[in-house]
């Protein structure tokens, strides 16, 4: 059974939190998760053995298990940040998922809801030539893009449900224009790679494809699919 200082101890940790984000001090939610037990933790490690739940939580001198995470759900991230905003999950930062070099974000649901708002989604990123001498190859990329990931949103609601669970995975792609520019390029790939995009089509050129490869996806561990470079060396890259 708990002792009453354990309880009076966890109440007010818990007021505290309420407090602070009442009066706005912050973005970071406070998260504590109460059990029955006298001691929750002695260490970090007692809290993030808990499970996957608990990953991001520290001990606090209270025995509790505690979490600053700014997010648990693209939900909060849409209500905190506004839209564009989503939850990346491994890191529980609010982040968003659009930049100077990458404005758009394409992808309904069957209910027409923004594919991207959803946790279930599945998002990649596009890094074509929209603008500039080769912008309009770039355009025709995209709208063949655009056309697949409709097809699947609305005729199957989107890929297959992950094992183990019900939800179908609605499909959406961030857009970024790397105006046929290596470096433009690389600023849109890099920034795709920090939001936590795990797969990108592009680029439209050899120059850009290989500049993407090699400056980001192989370090990164991203699929870079190419729809239109044709350099031998590119398939040397490992």
């Amino acid at each position: 059974m708990m002792n009453i200082g354990r309880l009076k101890q966890m109440l007010a940790a818990g007021v505290t939190c309420v407090a602070l984000g009442s009066a706005g001090m912050g973005t970071a939610s406070c998260i504590i998760a109460l059990d029955a037990d006298a001691t929750q933790c002695n260490t970090d490690v007692d809290c993030t053995s808990r499970g996957p739940e608990f990953a991001l939580t520290t001990c606090t001198a209270e025995h509790v298990c505690r979490t600053n995470a700014e997010c648990l759900v693209n939900a909060d991230c849409l209500t905190k940040r506004g839209d564009k905003f989503v939850c990346k999950k491994d890191t529980r930062v609010c982040v968003n998922l659009t930049s100077t070099e990458c404005p758009n974000i394409k992808g309904v649901m069957q209910n027409g809801t923004e594919a991207y708002k959803s946790d279930d989604a599945v998002i990649i990123g596009s890094v074509l030539p929209l603008t500039g001498a080769n912008g309009p190859f770039g355009i025709a990329d995209q709208f063949a893009i655009e056309l697949g990931i409709q097809d699947f949103n609305q005729s199957y609601g989107g890929l297959n449900p992950k094992p183990g669970t019900q939800n179908r995975r609605p499909l959406a792609v961030v857009q970024c224009d790397d105006t046929g520019a290596q470096k433009v390029g690389a600023l849109a790939m890099n920034h795709l790679a920090d939001v936590g995009i795990p797969a990108v089509i592009g680029a439209q050129q050899s120059d850009v494809t290989l500049t993407l490869a090699s400056e980001v996806a192989i370090p990164k561990g991203m699929m870079l699919i190419t729809p239109g470079a044709t350099a031998p060396n590119i398939t040397n890259l490992v």
